[in-house]
């Protein structure tokens, strides 16, 4: 207790008067207690916000400091602790137990935390100075009532509950108020939420005590008595608008990177729209500022990539996506809701939802859709706006049509949010069903693996979603169990033959079956040098002995060729040499007729050339696709050297229908018109790429409708 001029002042308990006792758990500081951090941030911004002055276009401040008070500068500390220790004697249940002994123990400390949470361009909390309960006094709704909100329809809560989120983090559960309100008068008053207990004469008190006049347990208006940190920035300012001081602040090592992480989420259109700005420091540091101009650092610092954290999507939602109206017709007052829309493969079709304060009341998914695409939809107008604010629980997280006053609201609030989920559908599917004609297949190439034919991956790394609009989500087959190139069985060869005929162009496929090893052939007859012909270049594996019969003279082995990358059968013609064939070149001179050797006989059994092959893991993207249509595929190779492409069709019917394969009708890359070759069974290729350079094709498919297409990248060895 202390005197501030004739006035006595400290803390003061209301009795009790047989009336409900109350304990430790506090229905309104418990609703909180979960997310404790974020909930003060959101509720005390809210609040700022609803306070904002009519006669001002400068956005709304709220600052956020940590400061310390010793046990002198807290107020009346001695009777708080009084106050404390006869709790104790009347509550023995251990948490009652061990909320006294840490509130004890911090009212001993000579450093205890306080949150100071400051608003600027707000009216302040008007009617302090009233002597009775006013109903429209915002001083007495926040600090004199329970279950009392004095905001109008456009405001955040309705329920006066909200108030109680700064005691979910207080180890005292004490708040103190000081306002500089637009009437330029000033007033302080604390606040504590403990549990009934005995007075000095013995009474059995109510649970909450007020720090002020004792006598009336009003505020006070003289602060000559009380620690100066409590009203020195304020009067410094000569600003309107109010202060909180939690006091006994849950302080984490990392509560400024909380405030700031929520700050993000659930706030970030009212930043993007720059009626909000807000400043988080520790006593001694620079503040950090959240504004527009810091909001996109920020962003890629705290909320980019974390788990659960969408403000980043959000974000590029607002700056790069399409904005659309919803009218909601005469019985709305024909008033507009806002619905911002961005493609973007990795989404989940996750759509921000918010009212006129910009903040985040619940983000929802919309079923359904024929893309993916991140969305933030505003229902900002009065009437929707006040409707569906009537409709939020205490903790503002859900529309929930079920919590209106009247029978009559209900249903009309429910057929509103019924009328929304429609028209989001309705806007995606018209503007961005055909997206797939214009903008298809974004797909990257991440890695090389699996060598050999090792082609299991039975994870299926990009979902199961569909681009496409499908009556139900396909099973993608993400294994492939048949081979490119289907090698023929060996067998038994006669003697020498012409030299082969040029073959098609090896596409992409696993390793040909080996056929039984060759057996012993003649050696060769000497002959001079065969005339010019391009070489095959050397792979990786030497090709097999040659083929059996008298060979011709004595000439330089052919080197061994490359490996084939996959693909179809090659051409027809007699047993080929070592390695793949090569692409034809000019015709090689005559060389001599063999030298003697053995008559035909039998000969070595062949293997078709043994190939290897790497598949590249590529990050799909599936669509709906129809034979008439043009699409258009891109990618961007984390890589550089040749490959094949593969597509397929995939999903849970063909699975019943394997070799049915798409015929690729046309594949031009745009702006160099290059077409790759077409080869069978949806091989393209192959085709040379350069490291993270973003290739565009163009393309048709035939002689299927309606299924997902899948695109798979195969290494090939050819240089």
């Amino acid at each position: 207790m202390t005197y501030i001029g004739d006035i006595k002042a400290g803390w003061s308990f209301p009795k009790n008067d047989n009336g409900i006792i109350r304990g430790i758990n506090d229905p309104g500081i418990e609703t909180f207690k979960g997310k404790a951090s974020e909930h003060v941030t959101r509720e005390t911004i809210q609040n700022s916000i609803d306070s904002k002055r009519k006669d001002s276009k400068a956005p709304v401040e709220v600052h956020f400091s940590l400061i310390y008070l010793n046990t002198k500068e807290f107020p009346d500390s001695e009777g708080l602790s009084n106050s404390l220790n006869s709790c104790k004697e009347l509550h023995k249940s251990e948490k009652a137990q061990n909320f006294i002994n840490i509130a004890e123990k911090l009212l001993d400390s000579n450093k205890i935390p306080v949150l100071k949470v400051s608003d600027y361009n707000t009216t302040g909390l008007t009617g302090a100075h009233k002597n009775e309960f006013d109903e429209d006094s915002k001083w007495n709704s926040l600090v004199k009532s329970s279950g009392v909100s004095q905001k109008n329809n456009s405001s955040g809560g309705s329920y006066g509950i909200g108030k109680n989120a700064p005691f979910a983090v207080s180890q005292l559960r004490t708040v103190f108020y000081f306002t500089y309100d637009e009437d330029r008068n000033a007033a302080f008053q604390g606040v504590v939420n403990l549990f009934a207990h005995r007075n000095q004469n013995n009474e059995i008190t109510q649970g909450t005590g007020f720090f002020g006049e004792m006598n009336e347990k009003k505020p006070i208006f003289k602060f000559n008595n009380i620690s100066d940190k409590f009203y020195k920035d304020r009067f410094e300012s000569k600003e309107t608008g109010t202060d909180l001081f939690i006091a006994g602040f849950k302080k984490s090592s990392v509560w400024k990177k909380e405030i700031i992480v929520s700050v993000l989420e659930n706030f970030l259109y009212a930043i993007f729209q720059e009626t909000l700005i807000v400043k988080i420091k520790e006593e001694g540091e620079e503040d950090i500022v959240i504004d527009f101009s810091t909001l996109e650092n920020l962003i890629n610092k705290y909320t980019e990539g974390k788990r659960g954290k969408r403000s980043s999507n959000y974000f590029q939602c607002l700056t790069q996506g399409e904005m659309y109206e919803i009218e909601c017709g005469e019985e709305w007052n024909s008033e507009n809701i806002k619905l911002y829309v961005l493609p973007d493969e990795n989404a989940k079709n996750h759509v921000l939802r918010l009212r006129k304060t910009g903040m985040k009341i619940i983000e929802k998914r919309v079923q359904d859709s024929p893309i993916r695409f991140y969305g933030v939809l505003v229902a900002d107008s009065d009437l929707i706006n006040s409707s569906l604010r009537e409709i939020e629980p205490p903790t503002h997280n859900k529309w929930d049509p079920t919590l209106a006053d009247k029978e009559v609201d209900t249903n009309k609030t429910k057929e509103l949010l019924t009328f929304i989920e429609g028209e989001i559908t309705k806007i995606i599917e018209k503007n961005y069903s055909n997206t797939q004609n214009q903008e298809q297949l974004d797909l990257d190439v991440i890695n090389k693996y699996f060598e050999n034919d090792s082609y299991v991956n039975q994870q299926n790394t990009s979902g199961l979603m569909s681009t496409g609009k499908f009556s139900k989500v396909f099973k993608i087959k993400n294994q492939i169990s048949k081979p490119i190139i289907d090698s023929p069985e060996p067998t038994p060869q006669p003697g020498p033959g012409p030299e082969p005929g040029p073959g098609p162009e090896p596409g992409p496929g696993p390793e040909p079956r080996p056929g039984p090893e060759p057996g012993p052939g003649p050696e060769p007859g000497p002959g001079p040098e065969p005339g010019p012909g391009p070489e095959p270049r050397p792979g990786p594996e030497p090709g097999p002995e040659p083929g059996p019969g008298p060979e011709p003279g004595p000439g330089p082995e052919p080197r061994p060729g490359p490996e084939p990358g996959p693909g179809p059968e090659p051409g027809p013609g007699p047993e080929p040499g070592p390695g793949p064939e090569p692409r034809p070149g000019p015709e090689p001179g005559p060389g001599p007729e063999p030298g003697p050797g053995p008559g035909p006989g039998p000969g070595p059994i062949h293997r078709p050339p043994r190939t290897r092959t790497r598949r590249l893991n590529v990050k799909n993207k599936y669509f709906k696709i129809k034979g008439t249509e043009e699409y258009k595929l891109k990618i961007r190779p984390q890589f550089s050297g040749k490959a094949f492409l593969q597509i397929k069709f995939v999903g849970e019917e063909i699975l019943r229908r394997e070799n049915e394969v798409p015929v690729i009708k046309k594949f031009i890359e745009e702006g160099t018109n290059d077409t790759p070759d077409l080869l069978n069974n949806g091989v393209i290729g192959p085709i040379k790429f350069v490291e993270n350079k973003l290739y565009t094709y163009l393309f048709k498919a035939t002689n299927i409708d309606s299924y997902a297409l899948e695109v798979t990248a195969y290494e090939s060895d050819q240089s």
